[in-house]
């Protein structure tokens, strides 16, 4: 999984480059610890965009890769599964654009969730990328 090699997996401090790492020199345990809940409640770093990434990435990259395999053969997974009960075909892209839908379902019910807006930037480029794959 490497359109480009180099992506935010770890920003600390105030200096938005630090964190800029190759995914290649990158091992397990890569993604950085959770703030614990209780520096959470109103900490605009948490909610930055560029946390949601980083934690987005991790997610996609690491701890999710590691757990559910390369992301085309789940979607491939997932499409088959989703075409028999819908007795219709299902595209791996759709698979994505589903799940994003799902999660945004979720949030007109509770539009600050944050896991679901990192879950949605997560799904948008695990998608792009199954999709471009689908050109070469």
């Amino acid at each position: 999984m490497r359109g480009s090699t180099t992506v935010v997996a770890q920003i600390r401090g105030d200096d938005p480059w630090a964190g800029i790492m190759d995914l290649d020199s990158v091992g397990e345990g890569a993604a950085t610890p959770p703030l614990d809940e209780a520096s959470i409640e109103g900490n605009a770093e948490y909610h930055s965009r560029e946390r949601v990434l980083r934690d987005a990435t991790a997610l996609i990259c690491f701890d999710r890769n590691r757990s559910y395999g390369p992301v085309d053969v789940m979607y491939k997974r997932i499409a088959a599964g989703w075409a028999e009960i819908l007795d219709h075909t299902v595209t791996e892209e759709q698979v994505g654009m589903m799940m994003i839908w799902m999660k945004l379902a979720r949030l007109c019910n509770s539009p600050d969730h944050r896991d679901s807006w990192v879950d949605i930037a997560g799904y948008a480029a695990l998608t792009s990328e199954v999709a471009n794959a689908k050109k070469d």
